[in-house]
């Protein structure tokens, strides 16, 4: 049974091509943003990288037990891991941190029949800076990079943790009701969610409705304003606004979309959290957002923002277009009795960038323009002699 494992996949090479461009562009501008590149163990100890992601992550992470008895887990995504390593090897180091990682990451899907268990990941952390600049850096640097590479029509959608704390704090929401309603939104259970609010007080359900179903630009949020009191949630809608400002400097304001019914299934999530979406797809290609208490519940209080990118995604939406063109191939032929020459005529025109490979045969000129048709070889340079080397333009002919 030659078969692979369901949710994995067999990387080709026009694929393979795709991906190295990608990572190519992403370690150039993350780069010139002050991020450097490092990558974690492909398993690590479950109980480390359960720390702080809740029990919608913990289900889907691919476990085994070692030799020793010890539970194991693929990383199912780089956060958790990249905290730890901020713990262990930079404690004494001085703050901030910036670091990007591009790699797989493993885990079940979260639905029946969902078709990846490995997962091409690119995504940021900047870590041990407060405040709305971080969280702004990070949103711009993603749409950069999605502009960069030629994908349209996408929208960022912007949710607050504060911002919905405040909202059903201000309006006496207690807290079982508020878990339930921040699981809900949570898993995108927008049934359960507005099943919930209708068991509330007919006054706070009609307006809690009408402040969870505004999508939209900067606009809401001035519209919000007129709607809520309190100071918290004046706080939270502030900071909302000055995202969209320092977004302004970057030029990137126009990606962002507010929606205020929107929040991260992760539990270690605090602040700003924001997913990637395009026009005419149905899912995030992104996501993320501050999580201020992760690194404490590992022994140092910094706080954090960061996202995640699901290259493999990107790929579907990105057209041909986006991507260089390959160099055309040559072969060079030579019969057996020329071999030598033919070898040393290749490596010359290796040495000056053109793709070549080397076919030794005795064939003749048609079986040679059948063989290179077959297999996309655009020119053959056909060694005749130690001196005489006829060409054949294959796309020409």
């Amino acid at each position: 049974m030659l078969e692979i494992p369901w949710g994995l996949k067999d990387i080709l090479p026009d694929e393979f091509e795709k991906r190295i461009y990608l990572k190519n562009k992403i370690r150039k501008l993350f780069s010139l943003w002050g991020y450097r590149e490092l990558t974690t163990p492909t398993f690590e100890y479950f109980s480390v990288l359960s720390i702080g992601v809740g029990k919608e992550l913990k289900a889907q992470m691919i476990k085994f037990i070692d030799r020793d008895g010890h539970i194991m887990a693929l990383r199912p995504e780089f956060t958790t891991a990249i905290g730890r390593i901020i713990t262990t090897k930079f404690k004494t180091a001085y703050p901030p941190f910036r670091f990007f990682y591009l790699d797989n990451v493993f885990k079940y899907p979260r639905e029946k029949g969902g078709d990846k268990r490995e997962i091409f990941q690119t995504g940021v952390e900047f870590i041990g800076e407060k405040g709305i600049r971080a969280d702004a850096e990070v949103i711009a640097l993603l749409s950069t990079f999605l502009t960069n590479i030629g994908v349209k029509n996408y929208k960022i959608i912007v949710g607050s943790i504060p911002l919905f704390k405040a909202l059903l704090e201000e309006f006496n929401v207690d807290d079982a009701t508020f878990e339930l309603l921040k699981h809900s939104l949570s898993i995108r259970d927008f049934v359960g969610f507005y099943n919930i609010l209708d068991e509330l007080p007919k006054e706070k359900r009609k307006r809690l409705r009408t402040i969870f179903s505004m999508v939209g630009d900067k606009d809401i949020l001035d519209e919000i304003s007129s709607i809520v009191k309190n100071d918290k949630t004046q706080e939270a809608l502030g900071e909302l606004k000055a995202l969209y400002n320092i977004m302004k400097y970057y030029g990137v304001e126009e990606s962002l979309e507010f929606d205020f019914s929107f929040l991260r299934d992760i539990d270690y999530y605090t602040g700003i959290v924001f997913e990637l979406f395009v026009e005419g797809v149905g899912y995030p290609f992104a996501g993320g957002g501050r999580y201020d208490n992760l690194l404490p519940k590992m022994g140092l209080d910094l706080p954090a923002t960061g996202f995640a990118l699901e290259l493999g995604r990107l790929l579907d939406v990105l057209d041909d277009d986006s991507f260089p063109k390959r160099k055309p191939l040559s072969l060079v032929l030579a019969p057996f009795d020329y071999e030598r020459y033919g070898i040393e005529f290749a490596q010359k025109k290796r040495s000056e960038g053109e793709v070549v490979c080397v076919k030794i045969s005795n064939m003749d000129k048609d079986e040679a323009i059948g063989y290179a048709l077959e297999r996309g070889i655009e020119k053959i340079y056909i060694i005749n002699s130690s001196s005489r080397i006829d060409i054949i333009d294959i796309k020409g002919d």
